[in-house]
């Protein structure tokens, strides 16, 4: 009976023992997910954020009309910091197209809503430039101005003697928790 007691009693006192030790790490990964979750809660909700509104810039930028034989080659969207040395979040619409028109005649057409870069006045910052792919002077300043879109361009595209593209950006908004803004 001495020896039945003292094992159960053994087995009280381990199994209180693995009760306690199995509420403490519960309560240990509870805050350490709760800590994980409120600094994560932030940065997905504004990532989503800009994702919607890369959406909506992307549609309005479908908006825009074009020479009548031009034709899309490709569509690049990109949310993130685009300024040098900066804190601030951009959208980049980037529409690579090809046409049977010279150069020219593309920019005459573009004409009425070509903007210069510029970072004047309060945000957002909008500009659309047009830029010929076969122009070597070109290649440089979009490896400058939007290195990000640059890296995406296809080889196909830089060397197809028609291709031509117009980049529709919008920049200056203030960062917030995105990741890709900073």
């Amino acid at each position: 009976m001495n020896f039945m007691s003292s094992r159960k009693n053994f087995l009280n006192k381990t199994h209180h023992f693995l009760l306690s030790f199995i509420r403490i790490i519960v309560i240990f990964i509870s805050i350490c997910l709760a800590f994980v979750m409120i600094i994560l809660l932030p940065v997905a909700f504004d990532t989503a954020y800009n994702e919607i509104r890369l959406a909506l810039f992307k549609e309005h930028v479908k908006q825009y009309t074009h020479p009548v034989d031009s034709k899309l080659w490709e569509r690049i969207s990109l949310s993130g910091n685009f300024g040098r040395a900066s804190n601030q979040c951009g959208f980049i619409v980037a529409e690579v197209r090809t046409a049977m028109l010279k150069p020219d005649a593309i920019h005459e057409s573009y004409m009425p809503i070509l903007t210069d870069i510029s970072f004047e006045g309060k945000y957002p910052y909008r500009n659309i430039m047009l830029y010929a792919l076969n122009d070597k002077k070109n290649i440089e300043n979009i490896k400058w101005y939007y290195p990000d879109v640059y890296e995406r361009i296809t080889y196909a595209a830089m060397t197809d003697p028609e291709a031509y593209i117009l980049i529709f950006a919008e920049t200056g908004y203030p960062p917030n928790f995105d990741p890709r803004c900073h």
